[in-house]
């Protein structure tokens, strides 16, 4: 449901729906966190592969960095609903 949700909210503040690319760096404390918490991650990127990630001219455009934001706040509204 939470998957459904973010995908309902990608679409909503970008106008399409997500593209999975699989693509992109692992995260150790996610599997950490999911046994700890014992609920699934999910984990949304904010940034494009040509940004550059973790190196010394690393960037994230302001379109995505904004839009992003509204991404989350809209996941948050979304599960909102679930609960309701």
């Amino acid at each position: 449901l939470v998957y459904d949700a973010a995908i309902r909210a990608v679409e909503k503040c970008w106008g399409e729906s997500p593209l999975y690319t699989f693509e992109g760096g692992t995260m150790p404390v996610t599997s950490t966190l999911e046994k700890v918490l014992d609920a699934p991650a999910l984990l949304i990127p904010l940034g494009q592969s040509t940004d550059n990630p973790h190196l010394a001219n690393e960037r994230i455009r302001s379109t995505n960095l904004f839009k992003g934001k509204r991404v989350m706040k809209t996941l948050i509204e979304e599960v909102n609903k679930l609960a309701s």
